[in-house]
């Protein structure tokens, strides 16, 4: 059997992520998004054994609502209570 290899994350700001709680502390939308292009998140997510994380990922990938909802639906996820504060407070004042 493989030996699974499991690889850091970088985010925008430098910080190299390695679990779920490091990715979420360092959240950035641009480059999950890329990793999901590229299929790396998802493989980030198995190695790491966030199987009910992944399948998220792709429901979310798979949604046909509108931009506001989907990053809605990726920050309750990925990101931290701080990110989604200030996100919900954004939208309210625009």
């Amino acid at each position: 059997m493989a030996k699974t290899i499991r690889f850091p994350l970088e985010m925008a700001n430098g910080v190299k992520v390695r679990t779920l709680e490091e990715l979420r502390a360092n959240f950035d939308l641009e480059k999950i998004l890329y990793y999901y292009l590229d299929g790396r998140l998802c493989t980030w997510l198995s190695n790491g054994d966030y199987h009910n994380e992944r399948e998220e990922i792709k429901k979310i990938m798979s949604f046909q609502g509108d931009s506001e909802a989907l990053f809605k639906k990726y920050q309750q996820l990925l990101s931290s209570d701080t990110e989604r504060a200030v996100f919900n407070d954004f939208v309210k004042n625009v």
